[in-house]
C-alpha cells in the first residue's frame, strides 16, 4: 500500500513523496533518522534495530520516501497489552521536509491501518515539551486528555508529568474526509 502525495513546498515547487508499509530493507533508514533527531532535538527515544524490526514485522510503521527513494519520515505505532490501547511513536520528518504535509499523510496512512486491523481501538499520541505535532493531531481528531484518564503503562518507557501531554483519538479519519488508501 502506497500513498502518492504532491505537497505544495513554496512557489511553484512541488515536493513529491510516497507514504508505504515500511520493509526490512528500510530498518537501517528508519534508525538513522530516528537517532538523529533523538540525539538532536530529544523530541523521541533512541532506537535499535531490533525494536525498529519489531515494528515492521507487526504492520504498524510506515515510511515517506522522496523521488529518489530517501526516507524523509517516519511513523509507528504499538500496542499496550495491558490496556490495549495503541500508541502513535517515533513519528519523525527530516527537519527541510517539515511544514509539507508530510507527518500528516504518516499519520493518516497509520491510523488508517489501526482502524482496519483493530476497529474500535482507542489511538494515543504522547507529546513532549520539545516535540511538534500537536497541531497535527488536533487537526486528525486528537483532544487531550489528563494524563490521569491514560493507562500507567503508557508511562513505563518514558517519564511522566508536566512536560507531557497526552491526546487521545476521537475522530475516524473518513469522517475527516481525509486520504484513505
Amino acid at each position: 500500500m502506497a500513498f502518492a502525495c504532491n505537497v505544495e513546498k513554496t512557489g511553484s515547487n512541488a515536493l513529491k513523496f510516497d507514504v508505504s508499509k515500511a520493509t526490512v530493507n528500510d530498518l537501517k533508514g528508519i534508525v538513522e533518522l530516528i537517532n538523529a533527531e533523538a540525539k538532536k532535538s530529544g523530541a523521541v527515544l533512541l532506537v535499535s534495530e531490533k525494536e525498529v524490526g519489531v515494528w515492521i514485522k507487526s504492520g504498524l510503521d510506515f515510511v515517506a520516501k522522496d523521488e529518489s527513494g530517501k526516507i524523509i519520515g517516519h511513523q509507528s505505532a504499538a500496542i499496550w497489552p495491558e490496556s490495549g490501547w495503541i500508541e502513535l511513536r517515533a513519528g519523525v520528518v527530516l527537519p527541510e521536509f517539515r511544514g509539507n504535509g508530510v507527518n500528516s499523510k504518516l499519520k493518516v496512512a497509520i491510523i488508517n491501518e489501526i482502524e482496519s486491523k483493530f476497529p474500535g481501538a482507542t489511538i494515543v499520541s504522547l507529546k513532549n515539551n520539545v516535540s511538534g505535532g500537536r497541531g497535527t493531531v488536533a487537526e486528525l481528531g486528537f483532544h487531550k486528555v489528563q494524563q490521569s484518564e491514560a493507562p500507567e503503562e503508557l508511562f513505563k518507557i518514558g517519564p511522566k508529568g508536566e512536560n507531557y501531554d497526552v491526546y487521545v483519538y476521537t475522530t475516524k479519519i473518513a469522517e475527516k474526509g481525509l486520504l484513505r488508501s
